[in-house]
């Protein structure tokens, strides 16, 4: 893989690009977007382009980039959290700043990935201060983050930002139709998917591929057709299925509130690419639309408080079919 391989996002690939060329690499580079616009792919593109050993940086064919492509580079170290954690354990970190204290081994450069770095506990990020503020010589570091006031401010001030943006619902759309099953998600189904989540293609393929995450989109869908058509049983009975813990009910009132949002910016004239044929929530008023978004919003703060998953279902219930 090589920058030319990026779809979309020019500016940011001509800024990376630049640094590589120019001979001024960041000592620390900040990327900044939204999930699943390809912050994770252009750190590793950065990051083969400091260890390549040919030109264009990166080169995507000799064996140090394919060695840190597939993150085995001996000088490429990648700092993410767990599956299995709520943040980055200090352990990783402290690993991190050990690998920091070396000398590189096959290239010019160490290069530390930190994905999401905001995940970081506040005893992980005044770590990673403490090193940003002096770097060892021949080390270099990649910070991704969905925006840079989850860091801290001094933190964000000793990095070079580049913002990473959501492709075009068309760029969106083609990146992915060849990735996605069409019996899985036909065209409409997959063009309102790249407008649901905003153009970001990492997030149409997790919704797509993740069955959890496609059962709550399915589900949103529903739900806000139950809404729009004033079926109150299809809606109650609907909801009470969320009341299960296995079920994903944050995501789900997200992805409704996504829906909601969508066609009222459409019965505005604001999203002309949005399918009036296909929108489950068409029948709907602006004044219903957005009582809906603030029922969901609602909701979801007290879910995210710990509120009880049945009465916050209750409140939803008793909310929606209300508008």
């Amino acid at each position: 893989m090589t920058f030319s391989d990026i779809c979309g996002n020019s500016g940011a690939v001509s800024f990376l690009q630049r640094l590589l060329s120019g001979g001024k690499e960041a000592a620390s580079l900040l990327l900044e977007g939204p999930d699943g616009t390809g912050k994770r792919t252009l750190a590793r593109l950065y990051a083969m382009g400091l260890v390549c050993k040919n030109g264009p940086l990166p080169c995507g064919r000799c064996e140090a980039c394919r060695k840190a492509q597939q993150d085995i580079h001996p000088d490429v170290f990648t700092l993410r959290r767990p599956p299995d954690k709520q943040q980055i354990p200090i352990e990783q970190v402290r690993s991190m700043l050990h690998f920091c204290s070396i000398l590189p081994n096959e290239a010019e450069y160490r290069v530390c990935i930190i994905e999401n770095a905001q995940e970081l506990g506040p005893g992980g990020q005044n770590a990673l201060l403490k090193i940003l503020e002096e770097p060892p010589a021949g080390v270099r570091f990649v910070l991704t983050v969905p925006g840079r006031s989850t860091l801290l401010p001094t933190i964000v001030s000793r990095t070079l930002v580049a913002r990473v943006q959501p492709l075009s619902v068309q760029e969106c759309f083609s990146l992915v139709r060849p990735r996605i099953p069409a019996g899985d998600f036909p065209d409409g189904e997959l063009w309102r998917l790249c407008l649901v989540f905003g153009g970001c293609a990492g997030q149409v393929l997790a919704a797509a591929g993740d069955p959890q995450t496609s059962e709550s989109y399915r589900r949103a869908v529903q739900l806000c057709t139950a809404v729009a058509s004033g079926d109150e049983w299809s809606l109650a009975t609907g909801l009470a299925e969320l009341e299960d813990k296995s079920k994903d009910l944050s995501g789900c009132l997200q992805l409704m509130i996504h829906l909601f949002h969508l066609s009222l910016l459409s019965k505005s004239g604001s999203l002309p690419d949005w399918q009036q044929d296909t929108d489950p929530c068409g029948r709907m008023s602006t004044a219903a639309l957005a009582r809906c978004i603030q029922c969901c919003e609602t909701q979801a703060r007290y879910i995210q408080g710990n509120m009880a998953r049945p009465l916050a279902v209750t409140a939803l219930a008793a909310g929606l079919s209300a508008h």
